[in-house]
Parts: C-alpha cells; structure tokens; sequence
C-alpha cells in the first residue's frame, strides 16, 4: 500500500510486508514499540471547505461531503517509533490514511498490548505514558494515586484535540488529561483500564482505526 498527498509539499507512505517507510525512513515491524494516535474533530460547516493546516490549501470536495454527513468527522494522525529511535507518521493529509493506520495497528497494536499486560501480570503495574495503572488504583504522572472504587471513567474525551482523561466520581473537572498523541499505546490503556474493572468509554472515537 502506498499512501500520497495531493497538492504542494508533496510526500509518500509505504506499507508492506517488511514494515512502515517514509522517505529513506523504514521501520521494520518488529522493530516497533510504540505508536501515537492523534484524533481531531472537524465540525461540520455545509458551507466551506475544509482547510489543510500545514499547507493551506483546499482539501478535495469529497471531503466536505463526507463530513456534511455527520455532526463532525474525525481527523487521525499515527506515528510509530522504534528502539532505535527512528519514527514515522502519516495523518489524515494522505489519501487512504484512515484505511492505512487500521492496517498498521492491526499488526502492531496486539503485539503491544500483550507486552503491556505481561509487564502488569509481573510487576502489578504498567506505565504507559503518564498514567500507571494497577488493579487497585491508578495514577498520573506522579500525581496522588486515585482508588479504582473512585474513578467514573477513563475515557476518550472528545475535544479537538481528542483527549485520554481520567474522571474522578463526584468531580465535574478531570483528575487529569492529555491529548492522546501524549499517549503511548492507546489501544492497551484502554484494554487493560476495562480488565481491570475501570470503567472505560468513548472507544467508538477510534474505531475507524480499531478493528
């Protein structure tokens, strides 16, 4: 799969049987032990196109169409690291991206998770990013520890950027948040929070990413 943009600043994404490559960058997928997953909102406007950010151009009328559909669409961006420290990202500005992060986290993102649950099965706990989780409590990034009896949910908020927070019971503002780019290995923080008896939501936010 070759993923390109259109327009000015023009770049390739390949996916293949050895892995992710982005110009003379390849990542190999063995070699991947992290990912990030940015998501954004584009709310509907019947009346304009959508503008490209980085580039400021216009993005094709397919896409407005698409997001007059709904109330909003969801923009995504994926970048995957190695130990080596080489990374790769590709985002929404790709044709075909959506379609392609599923096929990138479908190889990866099982892989990544079970590493993380061994990790909790050894130690009682996991850091994945700010947040450390056990089957009692969990904490953010240093921060006082909160019980598992007071967490209402661990959730994907959605905010543009979308946002992984932690909500205490009783509070209306957040223990603590972050944008889930800030997150390593989405996909397992959420896994392991609903095994462990969090409660989890808003999951349907990436599930054009998740198979």
């Amino acid at each position: 799969m070759e993923l390109r943009t259109s327009g000015l600043g023009r770049a390739r994404v390949r996916i293949d049987d050895e892995g992710v490559t982005r110009g003379r960058t390849t990542i190999r997928w063995q070699e991947i032990d992290d990912y990030r997953l940015e998501i954004r909102l584009v709310q509907r406007s019947p009346s304009v196109f959508y503008l490209v950010e980085m580039l400021g151009a216009l993005l094709m009328w397919r896409d407005a169409k698409d997001a007059m559909d709904g109330v909003h669409r969801l923009h995504f961006g994926l970048e995957v690291s190695a130990v080596n420290g080489n990374r790769v990202e590709f985002d929404w500005r790709f044709r075909d991206a959506t379609a392609a992060m599923r096929s990138v986290l479908e190889r990866i993102a099982g892989r990544l998770a079970e590493a993380a649950r061994a990790d909790l099965d050894a130690r009682g706990r996991v850091q994945l990013g700010p947040l450390a989780l056990a089957a009692q409590a969990l904490a953010w990034d240093g921060r006082e520890p909160l019980a598992r009896e007071a967490v209402e949910a661990v959730e994907l908020f959605d905010s543009t950027p979308v946002a992984l927070r932690v909500m205490k019971r009783g509070k209306v503002l957040p223990y603590a948040q972050a944008p889930t780019r800030d997150i390593p290995n989405l996909c397992a923080v959420l896994d392991l929070a609903a095994s462990l008896g969090y409660p989890v939501r808003g999951r349907e936010l990436i599930a054009p990413v998740v198979a």
